[in-house]
């Protein structure tokens, strides 16, 4: 099958039409598709073999695991509110800010019939905002 889509990629490659690009991408996610299901069955025999062995079971896990472990980075610049922030302690304020006001923001959207929204707005009330704040 592998072959099969190398092959038809190079046509598609040599003979630019709709027809050989649909022909070379529907095979391909079929064939992905198809190694996927077969990844799926290939583990979830192994840890049903392994299921009285938890160190194997462990070992298994782990080489499903992505080895690509890449460090996440904290962006180095923000817009938030039209204003661009590039000090980490700023953009960590703005984050907060954000996403402790975004209930208040996305409630001041909806439309609400007078007398559920006084009911609600005091519920929602009764709880403290959380604020980020560093020494």
């Amino acid at each position: 099958m592998i072959h099969k889509q190398h092959a038809l990629y190079r046509n598609r490659q040599r003979n630019k039409t709709a027809v050989n690009t649909q022909k070379h991408a529907t095979f391909r996610n079929k064939l992905n598709r198809k190694i996927k299901e077969e990844k799926k069955k290939d583990f979830t025999g192994r840890l049903e073999k392994a299921k009285q062995n938890p160190k194997q079971q462990a070992k298994i896990l782990k080489s499903i695991i992505s080895k690509n472990k890449q460090a996440r980075e904290s962006p180095t610049t923000i817009r938030y509110e039209d204003k661009i922030y590039t000090k980490p302690i700023d953009i960590a304020n703005a984050l907060n800010d954000h996403f402790i006001t975004i209930g208040k923001k996305i409630f001041a959207t909806i439309p609400h019939r007078q007398d559920q929204s006084n009911s609600i707005m005091m519920e929602t009330s009764k709880h403290p905002q959380f604020t980020l704040r560093h020494n």
